[in-house]
């Protein structure tokens, strides 16, 4: 038998809740899912101190690139008409920041 507070896992991308006596720990989804995922890169990206001037170019732009896609899942979690439209933009963001990811790798290599 469980409680609401002992079910939590610590994930932050399950949602921990107590149904009939068990643990439940659904995943998230939508919007939810590509935010949990998307913090701890968030995190990295703080925690990067750059050394080089490549390095502080690479780190702006993955900084610009990252932070456009917040603004386009909140319109998202929105819904509306133009949500597709908006998740194009998302998804279109982070195919330009993994491109930034894997150019600044090879530079490094």
């Amino acid at each position: 038998t469980c409680t609401a507070g002992e079910c939590e896992d610590h994930d932050p991308c399950t949602f921990d809740t107590c149904v009939a006596g068990g643990c439940r720990h659904d995943p998230a989804l939508g919007v939810d899912a590509v935010r949990c995922r998307l913090a701890p890169l968030s995190d990295a990206l703080d925690d990067i101190r750059p050394t080089t001037r490549t390095g502080r170019k690479i780190q702006a732009r993955l900084f610009k690139v990252f932070n456009a896609v917040e603004p386009a899942l909140d319109a998202i979690a929105a819904g509306g008409s133009d949500a597709p439209k908006k998740l194009k933009r998302a998804e279109n963001k982070l195919n330009t920041f993994s491109a930034i990811v894997s150019c600044g790798s090879s530079r490094i290599s």
